[in-house]
């Protein structure tokens, strides 16, 4: 009977072939900033044929009007409100994630508006 190979060195493997490149945490580290980088680009609007480039919404949660935040994908006229009435309890927003705590915002509703929020910065959507 044939022993069990109690280590990976034991196993005897083939080296792996001339394409493969082992995982390091180099790697991890610039993927991850890779994938930091260009993820915003995808949420972009981009032209077809002769269309022009649609404008891209951006809505600054600690200033925007009810009105800005029905822009964003998922909000009324009512979720707009309880995002203002949460904003005017609590203060300014810290993180992206208070928003959870507004009736009828979930995980899913979150990650499609994510692209658009911000907590800073100027307020842009379409006139």
């Amino acid at each position: 009977m044939k022993a069990i190979p109690t280590t990976l060195a034991s196993l005897s493997l083939p080296p792996p072939h001339s394409g493969f490149s082992a995982l390091t945490p180099r790697r991890v580290l610039l993927t991850v900033l890779a994938l930091l980088v260009f993820m915003p680009l995808l949420s972009t609007p981009v032209a077809a044929g002769d269309q022009e480039l649609a404008p891209v919404v951006r809505v600054n949660i600690n200033a925007a009007s009810s009105e800005e935040l029905q822009f964003l994908p998922g909000v009324g006229e009512s979720r707009a409100q309880a995002i203002l009435a949460l904003r005017k309890q609590r203060g300014k927003f810290k993180a992206l994630e208070e928003l959870l705590e507004v009736k009828g915002i979930g995980n899913a509703s979150l990650a499609l508006m994510e692209p658009h929020l911000t907590l800073s910065g100027k307020t842009t959507v379409p006139q």
